[in-house]
């Protein structure tokens, strides 16, 4: 009976000192107010997006962003060049710290080129037209980007989630990976060659006019326009149509 009671007080008393050492969680509400703050950026060619935001990218011959935000969100936004890569987050990337913005935070980005984006937030993506050499999208969670005329030799994208990818324009060649319940609408986008990879439900529709690589595991689908020669894979209940000529 002693020792049971022993074992009882020591182990009140761990618990006790876990839930003391515990971290307290800081919730920042956004306060209503929202300012528009311009910050000097230069010399980035990539993108890394981890705050939730709606973001717009003009292309031209100047760089620079703009955010709009509540007045005690904003600050603690950070954007900072390294390597060639433009980081836009939170400065405080703890567990324990939560951000909660009661108005949209937006984003609008001025750059010369850009050829790599890596978004983890956010919300919206979309440029009217975009102009580059290869461009690598890789997208986590749930968002969407829509690029209204890009002109490319290569566009890799890589979806992981839920994100919602919509190109028009013209390409050389496409490499598309769906992980997940992501979709891809490329229908508009004009290419010479294309490979996909869909694993899981999600599904996309592409223009392709000499060859096509599809792969799908799982019950994604593909559909796509043109007359290209297809090499093709599929397992289990997946779908694979034509669409016909554009």
């Amino acid at each position: 009976m002693y020792k049971r009671l022993l074992c009882l007080a020591v182990l009140s008393t761990l618990l006790l000192t876990a839930c003391s050492l515990r971290p307290s969680i800081t919730i920042t509400i956004g306060s209503g107010k929202v300012i528009t703050e311009t910050r000097d950026v230069r010399n980035f060619s990539a993108l890394s997006l981890t705050v939730v935001g709606d973001l717009t990218i003009v292309q031209g011959p100047t760089e620079a962003l703009t955010i709009e935000a509540e007045d005690n969100i904003l600050p603690h936004i950070k954007a900072e060049v390294r390597n060639g890569t433009l980081f836009i987050r939170f400065d405080r990337q703890n567990w324990q710290d939560r951000f909660q913005p009661t108005k949209p935070i937006k984003f609008n980005l001025a750059l010369k080129n850009l050829t790599a984006v890596e978004s983890s937030g956010a919300e919206s993506i979309k440029s009217a037209s975009l102009k580059t050499n290869r461009l690598r999208l890789t997208l986590n969670g749930a968002g969407n980007v829509k690029i209204e005329r890009l002109e490319a030799d290569e566009i890799v994208t890589v979806v992981n989630g839920a994100s919602n990818v919509d190109l028009a324009g013209q390409v050389t060649r496409q490499e598309v990976t769906l992980n997940g319940l992501g979709s891809y609408r490329a229908g508009d986008l004009n290419s010479q060659i294309a490979k996909i990879a869909v694993n899981g439900a999600g599904g996309a529709t592409l223009w392709v006019r000499e060859g096509l690589d599809v792969r799908i595991t799982g019950v994604g689908g593909v559909n796509y326009y043109g007359n290209p020669t297809v090499t093709k894979d599929i397992t289990g209940v997946g779908a694979f149509r034509s669409l016909g000529n554009k």
